[in-house]
């Protein structure tokens, strides 16, 4: 994985349109899931964070499978 995505800061975040934003946000999503290394796990972490306070500011919808989520729905509830 790239690290750009992950030391993405809010500047660059604010000037992204919201269909990259979502394709980042799935992108760490799939980090956060599938990373063997804690470190790569919690940039994924702070990088969907960042990424969904932004798009809960623009009011986007989140899409989980086929049932739109509202982003503040969206947890780290697992914690792995």
């Amino acid at each position: 994985m790239s690290h750009d995505l992950l030391t993405f800061n809010q500047q660059n975040i604010r000037g992204t349109d919201s269909n990259s934003l979502l394709r980042m946000y799935d992108r760490a999503q799939d980090v956060f899931a599938n990373s063997l290394v804690q470190l790569d796990r919690t940039r994924a972490e702070k990088a969907i964070e960042r990424i969904a306070t932004e798009l809960r500011k623009r009011k986007v919808p989140m899409m989980n499978g086929s049932a739109a989520m509202p982003v503040a729905a969206v947890s780290m509830a697992s914690k792995l």
